[in-house]
């Protein structure tokens, strides 16, 4: 696909088609990049492109002769005049980027995906001669309600927008279907992009990335099941395994897990018999779920987001105290009654039984004292952890307590580690 920019500052445009998608894009032969400078088709010797505008008024316009010129050079071709004009290539899109044109959005970049061609002018000053608008461009583009000192930023963000979207340009097709919903026409035919609670279609969904937790924040987990089940809450789905015990079946990554524990918490909690389906990962679990295989779920929210927004599964809860940013009309397992089906990794320092007082108490202090330093904070960051010194009592009432909760739980199903 090629791209024609028009500018009287044709410098503006070196560097930043030179990184990333584009640059790579460039370099497979996927995308072509021309900058034209307008002053080339002025005929003064000042290289003038610009004139007051008629009427009076504040502002030059940038005149039509050179805009003119310059497209005709680059298409090989005459667009025409007032008696003649000649028919033009479906293929190629002439754009004026100006303030005063549709708002850009993601259909029009899968629109322009599909042309072989797109020259843009790049308006500047108080604006192009309406003759350009209205006889060479074959549309005005805007890419928000706010003005900028000339076209070719906005012609940057249109051409990075379209080109991702040429087949081969990201490598996985997949990730270009999967970043990028329409967003949503609502009654005033406003299609910007919407608050993500508003229900209206987004550009994406919230990511996430190692580590699991950071600074006490962990990735969201929920519990999906299959839409044959026909429950859409947790408590219908509660009351569907309590009338079929041992006929559930639940899949997780691997066993022994935090997930793997509080699942069974849950079961506790709730009397249900569910069993459970050890996986190598997350990705065999879904194949096994889509397939009927399986009938529950429990994982990172951005593992399942994109399924349960197909539709392809139902989601009940997630399994922490509150909601996730990313599935807002989802209910917490906490707000339903399961406040303790939730978990978070922690670490501590122990020393054998006996250990005499004053040896503890010389150990608290130095350890006190590292986990306090700047030093250790930025290595705890660096490794994606979160100090919390606490006192040998309370770190003592902590474990007891972790171990009342997990521990019924480890004895009652025998998890083991994996």
């Amino acid at each position: 696909m090629r791209f024609d920019l028009i500018t009287i500052f044709p410098e503006f445009f070196a560097g930043p088609f030179d990184h990333g998608i584009l640059r790579r894009a460039r370099e497979t032969g996927l995308v072509e990049v021309n900058v034209q400078d307008l002053r080339v088709f002025t005929k003064d010797r000042h290289r003038t492109v610009d004139d007051r505008p008629f009427g009076g008024g504040e502002g030059m316009v940038l005149k039509p002769e050179p805009l003119f010129e310059a497209v005709e050079s680059l298409l090989g071709e005459s667009v025409g005049d007032l008696r003649q004009q000649t028919a033009r290539d479906p293929r190629t899109a002439i754009v004026l980027m100006s303030a005063a044109g549709r708002v850009f959005n993601q259909e029009t970049a899968r629109r322009y995906a599909q042309l072989e061609r797109i020259v843009f002018i790049c308006g500047r000053y108080e604006g192009v001669d309406e003759r350009v608008a209205e006889h060479l461009a074959t549309e005005e583009i805007s890419i928000g309600n706010f003005v900028l000192s000339g076209g070719e930023l906005p012609a940057m963000l249109v051409i990075d927008a379209v080109a991702r979207l040429i087949p081969g340009a990201l490598g996985n097709e997949a990730s270009s279907q999967n970043e990028s919903f329409s967003a949503t026409e609502d009654s005033s035919g406003d299609t910007s992009h919407q608050p993500r609670a508003t229900g209206h279609a987004i550009l994406d969904y919230p990511h996430y990335t190692r580590p699991a937790e950071y600074r006490g924040w962990s990735v969201p987990e929920v519990l999906i099941v299959h839409p044959l089940l026909g429950v859409n809450t947790l408590g219908d789905f509660l009351a569907y395994a309590r009338a079929r015990p041992g006929k559930i079946n639940f899949g997780l990554a691997g066993a022994g897990s935090i997930t793997h524990l509080a699942v069974e918490l849950l079961k506790s909690a709730a009397g249900l018999d569910l069993v459970h389906v050890p996986y190598r990962g997350i990705g065999p679990a879904v194949a096994d779920m889509l397939g009927g295989h399986i009938q529950v779920i429990v994982a990172d929210v951005p593992f399942l987001l994109p399924h349960i927004r197909s539709g392809a599964f139902s989601a009940l809860a997630v399994t922490s105290a509150a909601r996730a940013p990313a599935l807002p009309d989802v209910p917490s397992t906490a707000e339903l009654g399961y406040a303790a089906v939730n978990s978070d990794n922690w670490y501590g320092l122990v020393a054998p039984a006996h250990t005499p007082a004053n040896v503890l108490d010389a150990l608290r202090t130095a350890s006190l004292a590292v986990l306090t330093s700047a030093a250790l904070k930025k290595q705890f960051d660096s490794q994606n952890a979160l100090p919390s010194p606490s006192t040998p009592d309370e770190f003592a009432a902590f474990v007891r307590a972790e171990q009342a909760k997990w521990g019924p739980v480890v004895r009652a199903t025998g998890v083991k580690l994996e």
